[in-house]
């Protein structure tokens, strides 16, 4: 944030880098423009994209609830229903701007789970992370760029804006879910985490999945999804509620 002089430090039990404690992340979240990150609608892309797909390979259809935590201002959970998928979101700092009236609600179960770069903004992981677990979802779908010996040139720690605090290693990812009873697949930057074991066929697919040749291919699928119909019968039921 070109104001502190921040340390950085190594676990020894599962080899993540963390910062020391961040007690300048209320003034990070002060400003909620995001006029550093252009990846914003790409990313929301791209999660959407990858989770229709993953929700093939694990035989979960269309009726599942989806809870996208951290979902910041809707954008991911507008592109969600757009195809069709049940998607709601939750975020503790943004304001919804691209999905009112698809906001979570305590009482909801929610099959599946999305968390678009939000482990990384995790000050105290052993809380946050209980929280993001504690509804026991049959899926989870992360993206966070894994920490392996990157130095101080590693984009991903992003110090300009000050809310990149914590960087979890292959071996920490492992941990996460033995630790919560999941199953993990698990890339560089994306990672998935299943209730029930997952299976070899399905660990070729989604390296089959992930492949950045393959993903051209799911997108021309995923844009061909989306329709107009969805949309409209969002609207309807908002319409209908605020009667």
């Amino acid at each position: 944030m070109k104001r502190y002089d921040v340390g950085y430090y190594l676990c020894h039990e599962c080899d993540s880098l963390q910062t020391e404690e961040p007690y300048w992340l209320k003034e990070a979240y002060q400003d909620q423009r995001r006029y550093y990150d252009t990846f914003t609608a790409m990313r929301a892309l791209y999660m959407s994209v990858r989770l229709s797909v993953l929700m093939r390979i694990f035989r979960l259809d269309r009726r599942h609830k989806i809870l996208d935590w951290g979902g910041g201002d809707g954008l991911g959970v507008r592109m969600m229903r757009d195809v069709g998928l049940d998607a709601y979101r939750a975020d503790r700092y943004a304001e919804n701007v691209y999905a009112l009236g698809f906001d979570a609600t305590p009482d909801t179960n929610y099959s599946v789970v999305t968390a678009s770069e939000v482990f990384e903004h995790f000050a105290d992981p052993a809380t946050d992370l209980g929280d993001l677990f504690a509804g026991k979802p049959q899926l989870l779908l992360a993206s966070t760029a894994r920490y392996s010996g990157q130095g101080e040139e590693w984009g991903y720690l992003f110090p300009l804006v000050g809310r990149h605090v914590f960087f979890y290693s292959e071996k920490a990812i492992r941990w996460i879910g033995n630790h919560y009873g999941y199953s993990v697949y698990s890339t560089p930057e994306y990672h998935v985490f299943s209730k029930q074991p997952i299976r070899p066929w399905q660990r070729g697919l989604m390296r089959f999945m992930f492949s950045p040749r393959y993903f051209r291919f799911m997108l021309s699928a995923h844009s061909l999804s989306s329709s107009l119909k969805y949309a409209v019968a969002d609207r309807q039921r908002m319409m209908e509620e605020y009667k």
